[in-house]
């Protein structure tokens, strides 16, 4: 392996001095600091605040394309948040139908956890918890007023569903995803120009590609982009 440039040595660094980064995040760093990442360096240079900019767009297109990955098709992701909606409904009528007390509260009955935070008292009813004559010292909260929530909160997810980069498994869409993203990043919110030569070279890093891409490679996952990822 030829000597680390400095740009690869300022990597090497964040991550010793950092032993608990995100997986994603200590990935882009080493596979950069890589010898498989020095034409990314040759390509950008080894200027200090450039260098952190690629690499948290590169952080960002790789976390981002994780994400996608992880997502069931289209169909069913709307399919799966819909039967929530239905189902949180339908609890809801359910319980304000039957023999469940309204207007009672449990008190100190459960409490909400957060990490290194510390407990939170809830006191729980079922429905129409009585607006006075409350003396628990936690938080009163209504089953079916959480189940409202739920659905109103589904709603807005399904409503909001981010963007796909890709729409049909191809070969390695992981690739695809990454590839569009990172153009993404680079053109519309880094350096007003896409970078293929460069976008090459940090693929084949990130990815370990045995078949390295070349900018023409590049070019056939751009093709026929959607938007927002479409040049503008």
């Amino acid at each position: 392996m030829t000597k680390p440039s400095k740009a690869m040595q300022l990597l090497q660094q964040r991550l010793a001095e950092n032993p608990r980064l995100p997986a994603p995040t200590r990935h882009v760093l080493k596979t950069l600091a890589s010898e498989a990442g020095a034409p990314v360096w040759d390509f950008f240079g080894h200027d200090e605040p450039k260098l952190w900019r690629v690499v948290d767009r590169v952080r960002q297109a790789y976390e981002q394309t994780l994400a996608e990955m992880a997502r069931p098709s289209s169909s069913q992701e709307r399919q799966d948040i819909e039967s929530i909606i239905t189902q949180a409904k339908k609890l809801k009528t359910a319980i304000k139908s039957s023999s469940l007390p309204g207007r009672t509260a449990y008190l100190d009955r459960y409490e909400l956890q957060a990490e290194d935070m510390p407990d939170v008292p809830i006191d729980v009813g079922w429905h129409t918890l009585p607006a006075v004559g409350h003396f628990g010292f936690g938080y009163p909260l209504a089953i079916c007023e959480v189940l409202d929530w739920a659905a109103e909160l589904a709603q807005q997810h399904l409503d909001g569903l981010p963007v796909r980069a890709v729409t049909r498994k191809k070969d390695q869409p992981e690739v695809t995803v990454f590839v569009r993203r990172l153009a993404w990043h680079f053109g519309e919110r880094e350096f007003g120009e896409e970078h293929r030569t460069a976008i090459a070279h940090i693929a084949n890093a990130v990815f370990d590609l045995s078949d390295p891409l070349d900018v023409k490679g590049v070019d056939g996952r751009l093709k026929d982009r959607k938007k927002p990822f479409s040049k503008t």
